[in-house]
């Protein structure tokens, strides 16, 4: 957890507002075509140029191949922490997702095989949602650390929380590199 409290410290532009979901086992095509997109769309962008296509009624969503699973990223965004696009992605496979924005509006949700297991605000992580609300208890330590107010961020309890679920780790060089994206149009 202290990888990802230095992350936000950071202050990059994620340490404002967020969503991040990991999806496994899972192609970058597969998701693209889950979330009803051709993959022939996917262009590589800089997360710094991708903006100008971002518009009030779209989300530019970053891809990107760890092993078996897919990781995606959108800036001052949420098309991913919604839960019918979480069941979306996660059919036949696993997903995992962590939202926030500027109001500290917060979200942690994960899904299986399209059905949403447990949905909650990160910063009351004893009242969650979902057709098994303690899917993801056995992953929350450093959440629960963050949440009860002692030395640790939120946002960071709940990237930690979503790399132990899955296995997959963000790192800051996530945020230099150029990625495949698409823009969805809601």
């Amino acid at each position: 957890m202290i990888r990802y409290q230095q992350l936000i410290a950071d202050e990059g532009p994620w340490s404002n507002e967020m969503c991040w979901a990991v999806v496994w086992p899972a192609s970058i095509e597969e998701v693209v075509a889950r979330l009803g997109a051709d993959p022939d769309d996917l262009e590589v962008l800089e997360l710094i140029d991708a903006y100008d296509a971002q518009t009030r009624h779209s989300s530019v969503l970053h891809f990107e191949a760890s092993g078996q699973a897919v990781t995606i990223y959108e800036y001052n965004g949420f098309y991913c922490s919604r839960p019918n696009v979480l069941r979306a992605i996660s059919v036949n496979a696993e997903a995992v997702s962590v939202f926030w924005n500027v109001n500290f509006v917060t979200e942690l949700r994960h899904a299986l095989d399209g059905t949403l297991l447990s949905s909650g605000e990160a910063m009351n992580v004893d009242n969650r949602a979902g057709s098994q609300p303690d899917s993801l208890d056995t992953h929350l330590e450093d959440l629960a650390e963050a949440a009860s107010g002692l030395q640790f961020d939120i946002r960071a309890g709940m990237l930690s929380a979503a790399e132990s679920a899955s296995g997959v780790q963000l790192d800051a060089g996530y945020f230099r590199r150029p990625h495949e994206a698409l823009t969805i149009y809601f």
